[in-house]
């Protein structure tokens, strides 16, 4: 059976994040998760994620959608737990 693919954006300010975040980002996804940093210094990323409605950093969003805490500000190891939490497909039963 093959993992499902969640494609993961994760916008954040490269020059002033630490390494550590964005491994264990990497670190908790699911398998079949494709993880795409995003740099806000790039005008592509900052007009993407102005489009998403995104204002505070780090923000991540999967397949496409912001997830909830990252209208709001929050830790960036606590933003990791949560959205390893929304990347994880749910087990069948």
């Amino acid at each position: 059976m093959r993992p499902v693919s969640r494609k993961v954006e994760v916008f954040l300010e490269v020059a002033t994040t630490r390494e550590e975040i964005i491994q264990a980002l990497r670190r908790e996804a699911c398998p079949g998760c494709e993880i795409t940093i995003r740099d806000v210094a790039d005008p592509k990323n900052k007009a993407r994620a102005a489009h998403l409605g995104i204002d505070k950093l780090p923000a991540i969003v999967l397949n496409g959608k912001p997830l909830a805490y990252c209208r709001k500000p929050c830790p960036a190891g606590k933003a990791v737990r949560e959205a390893a939490t929304e990347m994880h497909p749910r087990q069948k039963r």
